[in-house]
């Protein structure tokens, strides 16, 4: 299984940990009369953290590998990743730090959550989605990986240069 597919199954996974944590919150927060056992939501909300979050550290760990690796200059759509990626961070930080440390400040975690949610939505929506749709959900892999001395030539069809892309280590090194 390519890294990318492998890394964009996982993101569709964290799409869906998302999910599930706007939907207890607004469970838990959003209605007057509860229709589910309040202590019960605010278990699984905990718990689908923790689990969005050790997700979303390994794919972050694929991910820095892979750009160290390779020393290449980043797209747009993958600074854009980045920064969406980097937020999220910075705004699971402050919003259990509202609610473990700062309680004074508990209000403003339900709108540092829904923030979340969305920002998920937008780098899966820049990373994995994106790969997804390129490839056909993956049964299309234009890129295998680096490996040993291959050389993949691509022509542009408008003026009839083609491109050498060396996918080679020595090559990914330079």
């Amino acid at each position: 299984m390519p890294m990318f597919f492998f890394k964009s199954i996982l993101s569709i996974i964290i799409l869906i940990l998302s999910m599930i944590a706007m939907f207890t919150m607004f469970e838990i927060l959003g209605r007057k009369e509860k229709r589910y056992n309040i202590e019960k939501l605010k278990s699984i909300h905990k718990a689908n953290g923790i689990i969005y979050f050790l997700i979303f550290v390994f794919i972050s760990y694929l991910c820095i590998d892979f750009i160290i690796s390779t020393k290449a200059e980043l797209s747009t759509r993958a600074i854009f990743h980045g920064v969406f990626a980097m937020t999220i961070i910075v705004l699971l930080i402050i919003k259990i730090s509202f609610i473990k440390i700062y309680r004074q400040f508990y209000s403003k975690a339900q709108t540092i959550g829904i923030l979340i949610v969305v920002l998920t939505f937008l780098m899966v929506g820049t990373s994995g989605g994106y790969y997804l749709l390129i490839t056909k959900f993956g049964t299309d892999k234009p890129y295998h990986g680096p490996k040993k001395g291959v050389v993949i030539v691509s022509e542009i069809k408008d003026t009839g240069t083609s491109i050498i892309v060396r996918t080679d280590k020595k090559s990914l090194r330079r």
